[in-house]
């Protein structure tokens, strides 16, 4: 994005932006953050739903911003539309069996994140590099911090530590392993002349 700021005169842009201009911006950064690590958190507890939902209901959060923050006034087809997403959103939350915190968050952090945007008077690519510019060195904080404390995967392959909240690899002998789930594959398929021979008499029965 630097790059791409240089060559459309982003930085421009940013050099003209205010003390106040680069607080909005800060907070949008926070903001999307927030929904991405929220994102990943809802994937590794399997609450895929809730992920779903929470996009879902990301315009309807962005319409109620517009009409109690920029006093918006939607149109009476545009009010019946709202009411029968916010029907289908209540249904799959009661369908669901709770309340969808995740997705909850998610959508009010996006809508928050649209609205903080709107406010600040540049350009898409140039607010991109900003958010970057202002998110880089939490990230490397982040990023050191978890490397210090062994907790982090930078230098080896997650996959090689199994985390019991992370629904991978069912199918193996410990939740998250994935070594163990590809054994139990093998060991279900066979050989390759197996699969030509058919099941033989171990495997007939399952």
């Amino acid at each position: 994005m630097v790059g791409v700021s240089a060559v459309l005169h982003g930085w421009q842009q940013l050099r003209r932006l205010t003390g106040r201009g680069w607080l909005t911006v800060t907070a949008a950064a926070l903001c999307i953050a927030g929904n991405w690590g929220l994102f990943i958190y809802g994937v590794a507890v399997d609450r895929v739903v809730e992920i779903a939902l929470g996009y879902y209901m990301s315009p309807l959060c962005s319409v109620l911003l517009g009409v109690l923050v920029l006093r918006e006034r939607p149109r009476l087809a545009q009010w019946v539309a709202l009411g029968v997403a916010t029907a289908a959103v209540l249904v799959i939350s009661v369908g669901n069996g709770s309340v969808p915190w995740i997705g909850v968050g998610l959508g009010v952090s996006f809508a928050v994140y649209g609205l903080l945007k709107k406010a600040v008077s540049v350009g898409s690519t140039a607010g991109l590099t900003a958010e970057g510019v202002v998110l880089t060195p939490i990230a490397v904080a982040v990023i050191v911090t978890m490397q210090w404390t062994g907790s982090g995967t930078l230098t080896h392959p997650a996959l090689h530590h199994p985390d019991p909240s992370v629904p991978l690899g069912r199918a193996g002998g410990r939740r998250g392993d994935v070594d163990g789930a590809l054994d139990r594959l093998r060991a279900d398929l066979g050989s390759p002349g197996d699969l030509h021979r058919g099941p033989g008499p171990d495997r007939a029965d399952r």
